[in-house]
């Protein structure tokens, strides 16, 4: 008999825990944190802020209205956190300079000069270098895996494999010149606030182009015996050279040259009995993409404001890398002026400065 009491005292202080376990596992799923899948956008969190700032409505009914965590409308009131702050690590660029970036590459595929992945991430590393901030990058240069984060950031920017042209295909034709005028119509119609009256307006059509001056010219031939298989002769190797970089608009408007010397120092003037030119300064003698927005920055517009050409204006270059940078591209829209480039490989028909200047020099 004893034994029996004994169990079923037992079995009821089974029951009694096991009822016990239930409602603390039932209280403590009952207080866990109501998780929140974002269906919301900046925009909207934005207004739901201004309405709380206005005591227009409560943190917890705007909450329960538009789907937002309190814990974030209370952080966005208070000022802990941006309107566009996410969770996680911290972001290497801000939200406008990615807005930048997304810019600049949509509008280089416009015109018809899209930029690649190797480009896009030196971009990224030289607003970082420039700002002086450091990174996890190796050298500050991002690498897929903040590439693939960016792309899945901004899903209007798609990676495609272009078609590449063989030697034939990329010879010019009138087909391909012909099609460029179509697209740079139709740029301008769409784009550009008045483009049409620009084009009737030959006083706001500008061309720029640079041409390069060998300091180690290429060695003449030589006489040697007839049959030697091989002949050498003392040069230098030195690449370095003297860049010019001029500019008119189609009413002979012409913009003071940039002349870009090798070396950063000099001891003399080198623009001695030439003071109306630019003076640019690289290692090399090369132009680069900051010499070139200096000088549409401190020759190029002045120039055209001095002269009270009516904005916009049109500038054609070509395609080079120092054109179409990210800061040159920010800099024409701000201040009210196109940079278009000319159709690739037909420098030599449609680059006029090529044809009629720059020709005369060997």
């Amino acid at each position: 008999m004893a034994e029996l009491v004994f169990n079923t005292n037992n079995q009821s202080i089974i029951n009694q825990s096991v009822s016990v376990i239930v409602l603390f596992l039932s209280f403590s799923m009952s207080k866990e944190k109501k998780k929140y899948k974002q269906n919301y956008n900046d925009t909207t969190l934005e207004m739901v802020v201004q309405l709380v700032k206005d005591g227009g409505i409560s943190m917890r009914k705007a909450a329960l209205a538009y789907g937002i965590p309190r814990s974030t409308i209370q952080d966005k009131v208070n000022g802990r956190t941006e309107i566009a702050a996410r969770s996680g690590p911290k972001p290497v660029l801000s939200t406008t300079e990615e807005a930048r970036i997304v810019e600049w590459c949509l509008e280089m595929a416009k015109i018809g000069y899209p930029r690649t992945r190797f480009e896009l991430l030196h971009i990224v590393k030289k607003i970082l270098d420039d700002d002086g901030r450091q990174t996890k990058f190796r050298d500050n240069l991002p690498g897929k895996d903040w590439y693939y984060s960016f792309k899945s950031r901004h899903p209007e920017i798609s990676e495609r494999t272009p078609n590449d042209l063989g030697k034939e295909r990329a010879m010019v034709s009138p087909f391909k010149i012909k099609k460029w005028f179509e697209d740079f119509t139709k740029y301008m119609t769409e784009e550009v606030e008045g483009g049409m009256d620009i084009l009737k307006d030959p006083s706001r059509l500008y061309n720029a182009d640079e041409s390069g001056f060998p300091l180690c010219p290429k060695t003449s031939k030589v006489l040697t015996m007839r049959g030697s298989k091989q002949v050498y002769n003392f040069s230098s190797s030195d690449k370095t050279q003297i860049t010019v970089l001029a500019c008119t608009s189609a009413t002979a408007h012409y913009i003071p040259p940039m002349i870009v010397y090798p070396g950063v120092r000099f001891k003399y003037n080198p623009l001695e009995g030439f003071e109306d030119a630019i003076l640019g300064r690289s290692i090399n003698g090369w132009m680069d993409s900051d010499l070139f927005l200096t000088w549409l920055r401190e020759t190029f517009l002045p120039h055209i404001k001095a002269r009270k050409v009516s904005l916009p204006v049109v500038l054609f270059v070509d395609g080079h890398s120092t054109h179409i940078s990210l800061e040159a591209n920010e800099f024409s829209r701000r201040e009210n002026f196109v940079m278009y480039c000319l159709q690739q490989h037909a420098s030599h028909i449609m680059q006029q400065l090529s044809r009629f200047m720059f020709v005369f020099f060997p």
